[in-house]
């Protein structure tokens, strides 16, 4: 194990979608707080994946490679998550959810619907090493992993989602995500 007092080790946090009345980067954090809307608890593995596509230019009597450019990125977050509410999901996924207080039952209706929104995320994920916080500020999140509902009767149930990251090109450094450390 690292001694680094930069180093990270990660572990569960709580997945959040945000509406877009609120912003990752200039609302107050109580503005964030009360506008949260919890997907659920992560089971214990959360990641945050990027990488890119190069090109690289050719040249010269060897035909080495005399520079290299990005063409393209790509960022993808994954979460598994343990407990779940169902107008929740209906935030982040290409469903149909109603509510009925006068027969108290709850409906997600899946099928038929051929968007899928496109939502801020937020990941808090609290340090074990001193209690303080790792925020990944998504911008622009799509679900696409659809929904696996597993019924187990001998263990909890995890729901795995993974969400491609879209640039937001109003966004200045870090145009699709943003990690935030307190320290």
């Amino acid at each position: 194990m690292s001694d680094n007092a930069n180093s990270i080790l990660f572990g569960a946090g709580e997945l959040f979608v945000l509406p877009e009345t609120v912003d990752l980067d200039t609302s107050t954090d109580s503005e964030i707080e009360a506008a949260m809307l919890k997907i659920g608890e992560s089971s214990g593995e959360s990641t945050l994946n990027y990488s890119t596509d190069f090109y690289d230019v050719k040249g010269g009597v060897l035909n080495q490679t005399i520079a290299s450019f990005v063409t393209s990125e790509e960022v993808m977050f994954n979460a598994g998550v343990c407990t779940l509410d169902m107008g929740i999901l209906n935030e982040i996924s290409a469903t149909y959810y109603s509510e009925d207080e006068l027969t108290g039952k709850r409906t997600l209706g899946i099928g038929g619907k051929l968007t899928v929104p496109v939502k801020q995320l937020l990941f808090i994920h609290t340090k074990r090493q001193d209690g303080k916080k790792l925020k990944l500020k998504m911008y622009k999140a799509q679900n696409r992993s659809g929904i696996q509902l597993t019924f187990n009767p001998e263990s909890e149930s995890v729901f795995n989602f993974e969400f491609k990251l879209l640039a937001d090109q109003s966004r200045q450094d870090g145009n699709i995500v943003k990690i935030e450390e307190e320290i």
